[in-house]
């Protein structure tokens, strides 16, 4: 199980210091990260290259490349059609970009923040926006994956991202499933069973179940049991995307043994060998009470953070 780590949220601090942070993914045992847009559309191509490349060479794979989002340049479903003609231009000069780092998925959301009324509309004008972005990821060799998102948006509801997909058709489309997105829909189980066929990608996060938090997955109140029980029936290769920091980071949430920590609790996880005991007739997490950490394994023999 390859456990992958979103640097999206770093735009300007990881594809732009190769040199410094190569290493620190390599102690962690990362071999492929997600991406954020920014550096791709503010750096020249023989930078973009230049920087890909000694990822590659690393043995890091750039899997994926997150879209912008939000109602300036990423709402593909504006019901402006002035704003939603520069969301897909903008959207086509980015894919065009990376694919200069041979990245495999570009990860978009359906939308941005609506009315519930404007939802149908909304889904019926996000199916023009990628009919006419996809000839562009067919040429760049880069695969859209759509995001399930959170509530009161388009795309909140896991069956009309599906919808949206299977109306489409292309094998240039699939599913980006977010846990947390959907453990704040309600979803995180019954979305992943509907959308299970179709996901080409991941992220993975925890959550509360009201707010979109990306704690590292395990520190929240996500069915790790139910998802974990899924993903294991998919027989997924490709990269799982963590967009979350380590828990209990610090300021420089790369670091290689906090990030190799989190990579290894989040695989054990996702293998269902979190340590679990029985009180008054529940199954219950373990938490460490010297590093705060979850506890794996049996009660023969588990591990946490700890030395």
């Amino acid at each position: 199980m390859d456990v992958a780590w979103s640097a999206n949220d770093f735009p300007n601090q990881v594809l732009t210091r190769p040199e410094e942070l190569i290493p620190r993914l390599k102690a962690a045992g990362i071999t492929a990260i997600e991406a954020g847009y920014q550096f791709f559309v503010s750096h020249s191509e023989e930078e973009v290259e230049k920087n890909t490349q000694l990822f590659r060479q690393a043995g890091i794979q750039i899997w994926s490349v997150h879209a912008p989002f939000g109602r300036a340049l990423g709402n593909l479903s504006d019901l402006d059609e002035s704003n939603r003609r520069s969301a897909v231009e903008y959207n086509k000069y980015v894919l065009e970009r990376i694919a200069l780092a041979a990245t495999s998925v570009y990860v978009i959301h359906p939308g941005s923040f609506a009315k519930e009324e404007e939802v149908p509309l909304m889904l019926r004008v996000l199916l023009d926006s990628l009919e006419e972005i996809l000839p562009v990821a067919e040429r760049s060799g880069v695969r859209l994956a759509l995001e399930n998102i959170i509530p009161r948006s388009p795309g909140s509801e896991c069956q009309e991202v599906r919808d949206v997909v299977e109306k489409i058709g292309s094998e240039w489309l699939g599913v980006c499933y977010d846990s947390g997105h959907a453990h704040v829909a309600g979803q995180a189980k019954e979305g992943m069973e509907i959308l299970k066929d179709l996901i080409i990608t991941f992220h993975l996060e925890d959550t509360d179940g009201v707010r979109d938090m990306h704690f590292q997955p395990g520190y929240g109140t996500v069915p790790w049991d139910d998802v974990g029980a899924i993903l294991r029936s998919m027989d997924f290769e490709s990269p799982i995307v963590v967009e979350a920091l380590p828990w209990q980071s610090d300021p420089v949430p790369w670091q290689g043994d906090k990030l190799g920590q989190m990579r290894r609790e989040v695989t054990a996880l996702l293998e269902g060998r979190m340590l679990k005991v029985d009180i008054d007739g529940m199954p219950s997490n373990v938490q460490c009470m010297h590093c705060g950490h979850l506890r794996y394994g049996t009660l023969e023999d588990s591990w946490c953070a700890c030395p």
